[in-house]
């Protein structure tokens, strides 16, 4: 963690700002990257661990969660052992964080597949790089921080949040990126200032939300006036069939209650099959003149020659998460007009989910009572 973070954070408990640092580790050597430490409020008192680089801004309800994650820190910092929670996680929410966890940390190849990370993050939001040049924001729901390599990449200073030990992995994936941070955190209870960024995108995450529509909503006061969202999210009714089957929804009334090693398993057999059938007769067309061209025709053969490993990993992310909801347009259209922000519309990212996008209003009350045009496409 840098210093520079404190300046985007607010105490998720109770709002207040006045946050003081204590740092236990740094990198040593000059470098006063802090390792180990901690996060205290100075209203109510409520104490944020930072472990492994990484400060975990959770609520109250979820920071016993971390026990289960990080007992060596906790045994060499007892007076950090969270208490004081009436209640814990609600279930689904712990099964989420437990199954990205897993998906993230156990399911990672360590390999960097750059070039792919930086199509993802422009195939999603309908701007270009230079959108993000001077400017803040946040990566809410960063996973291991393959979007906010390339937003920092592009020129900007980017706040990654989630709520998964994924968090781990995205620090080590921007570790060289000097105006990159990232925090654990909860999109309900987002532990940032308000009106601190100049943009805030949130890529594939909201549809696994109790309540996608309020986690929209809870992003938009850390946003500037001025300033914009994105969001991408799954849907199912206006998309192209092969993106429709790779949801594998027929599964999904199985697969969510599975341990995740078991989902791990038939990941590695969906994938073997899907390896037969379409990505190893991908690759030896790729082979022939004017093959690649062929390839990229064919549903889901841009991943021939990406590792087994992320193979898995792509089909655990389908079959794991116990909730998922497929939004409309329509729908998407009513988060924006409820929002009140400008220059909105909702996208068709080429039949494979909905881009949503608007403006943070100057002044808020300027268009109250005006009817707000959003453009769906």
């Amino acid at each position: 963690m840098k210093k520079r973070l404190l300046d985007f954070l607010r105490c998720p408990d109770c709002h207040h700002e006045k946050l003081d640092l204590a740092i236990r580790l740094d990198a040593g050597n000059g470098d006063r990257t802090i390792i180990e430490g901690e996060i205290r409020c100075g209203e109510c008192g409520s104490r944020f661990p930072i472990i492994n680089g990484v400060p975990r801004m959770l609520p109250v309800s979820l920071r016993p969660m971390l026990l289960s994650f990080h007992r060596e820190f906790f045994e060499r910092h007892p007076d950090l052992i969270p208490r004081g929670a009436d209640t814990g996680p609600n279930e689904k929410v712990a099964r989420t964080v437990e199954g990205f966890s897993y998906q993230h940390v156990k399911l990672d190849d360590q390999r960097r597949e750059i070039d792919r990370w930086r199509k993802n993050l422009l195939s999603a939001i309908p701007v270009g790089p230079e959108f993000f040049e001077g400017k803040t924001g946040a990566d809410i729901g960063c996973g291991t921080g393959r979007h906010l390599y390339w937003a920092h990449e592009s020129g900007a200073e980017v706040v990654g949040l989630d709520l998964s030990e994924g968090v781990a992995v995205a620090s080590t994936n921007t570790a060289t990126c000097p105006r990159c941070h990232v925090v654990q955190g909860d999109i309900h209870h987002l532990p940032f200032k308000n009106s601190v960024f100049e943009f805030a995108y949130s890529i594939g995450v909201l549809h696994h939300l109790p309540d996608p529509k309020e986690g929209f909503r809870r992003i938009l006061p850390s946003i500037k006036p001025g300033g914009r969202i994105f969001v991408w999210v799954y849907g199912l009714s206006g998309m192209r069939l092969w993106y429709r089957l790779s949801h594998m929804t027929w599964l999904r009334g199985i697969t969510p209650h599975l341990p995740a090693w078991t989902q791990s398993l038939v990941s590695a057999l969906i994938a073997a099959f899907l390896e037969i059938l379409i990505w190893l007769p991908c690759r030896m067309v790729s082979l022939l003149p004017g093959g690649k061209r062929i390839v990229a025709r064919v549903p889901l053969g841009d991943a021939c020659r990406r590792s087994f490993r992320a193979k898995i990993r792509s089909v655990f992310d389908r079959i794991n998460p116990p909730l998922t909801h497929y939004h409309t347009a329509e729908e998407l259209a009513g988060w924006l007009r409820d929002a009140g922000l400008t220059n909105a519309s909702v996208l068709n990212r080429d039949g494979r989910g909905w881009t949503v996008t608007g403006v943070k209003e100057q002044e808020p009350d300027l268009m109250k009572g005006q009817d707000r045009n959003v453009a769906t496409r």
